[in-house]
């Protein structure tokens, strides 16, 4: 006798139904019997446990003479899953946040699809953060396709979360002083830091617009104080150094314009002589003064010893005595 050949197919459900007559038989002394028995080892239909179905056929003849014949059907599903993972997902802290990362949600992340030769699959999900908050950077979030015969796929998902929040930076108070002098040291004590702060870790202070040595001129200098976070971004504060004009600082300044001694020495004894007017609160005296210091500098400046700009700023600086 002869049964249908042995076989391997991927699924239960590709096996077809056994019957007796699929298998032949002859006799010597013409018709027999065929009968059909089925068992299995109970396997899953996997890889690691594929499902042997033994089909056995038997032909009886008239004399009661038999012989049996089998056929083996290995069942062994190892074509995986197919599975595609959602889009890559580009998210940024924005301009409020206060942690170094982003929420988010499930919709936003999207769901993954699969199909299988066997009709049934389960996806699972792995990487995504606790509370969906995801860390500035990117993230991979990882999906796995699983079907009965336990075959698996995985695709990944990109997740990228960008740091646009900007760092807060306080610059020191401003500061007032009483100049000592043309240049008039102010030393890092004295104008104090910044204090910045930001949602990421990794912000640096950076100073600018402090003149060379911390001396700074008469009047009114700003500082820049700029607070950079590790992403770049960055914010600004300013801080002002105001030098006051002083007898004292607008002499130093007469000397180092007037090179004759007389000259420079009228010129700041009449600065002293305001200043000490203001003190005892004798304005009109202090501006007499002041005027009389006025036209002898216009003096010098008409003789050629001071440029028009000199003569401007001592002029200037003397009214604010």
């Amino acid at each position: 006798m002869r049964p249908r050949p042995t076989t391997r197919v991927q699924l239960a459900s590709q096996v077809p139904v056994g019957q007796a007559s699929d298998a032949t038989a002859t006799d010597n002394c013409g018709a027999v019997a065929l009968s059909f028995a089925e068992t299995n080892n109970g396997g899953a239909g996997s890889p690691t446990s594929p499902l042997i179905i033994t089909r056995t056929y038997t032909a009886t003849d008239g004399s009661g003479n038999s012989n049996a014949a089998t056929q083996l059907i290995t069942v062994i599903d190892d074509t995986p899953p197919t599975i595609g993972a959602p889009a890559n997902v580009i998210a940024s802290t924005g301009p409020t946040a206060t942690t170094c990362g982003t929420l988010i949600g499930d919709g936003t992340l999207g769901t993954a699809s699969a199909n299988d030769n066997s009709g049934s699959v389960t996806i699972t999900r792995s990487g995504v953060p606790a509370g969906n908050v995801f860390p500035v950077g990117t993230t991979t979030v990882s999906y796995t396709a699983r079907d009965a015969a336990a075959n698996t796929t995985t695709a990944t998902q990109l997740v990228t979360v960008i740091d646009n929040t900007r760092p807060t930076v306080t610059a020191p108070p401003n500061v007032i002083r009483a100049a000592t002098s043309i240049i008039t040291l102010v030393s890092d004590s004295e104008l104090g830091s910044a204090t910045a702060a930001d949602n990421c870790p990794g912000v640096t202070v950076t100073r600018s617009g402090v003149p060379a040595g911390n001396l700074f001129p008469h009047g009114t200098t700003t500082i820049s104080y700029t607070a950079t976070d590790a992403s770049g971004n960055t914010a600004s504060a300013t801080q002002t150094v105001t030098l006051n004009a002083t007898a004292t600082s607008v002499c130093a300044l007469v000397r180092s314009y007037i090179a004759n001694a007389g000259i420079a020495n009228s010129l700041c004894v009449k600065l002293d002589a305001a200043a000490a007017a203001r003190a005892r609160g004798s304005l009109n005296a202090h501006d007499n003064v002041i005027d009389a210091f006025a036209n002898e500098v216009d003096a010098q400046r008409r003789n050629g010893t001071l440029t028009g700009a000199q003569a401007d700023a001592l002029i200037a600086l003397a009214r604010t005595l």
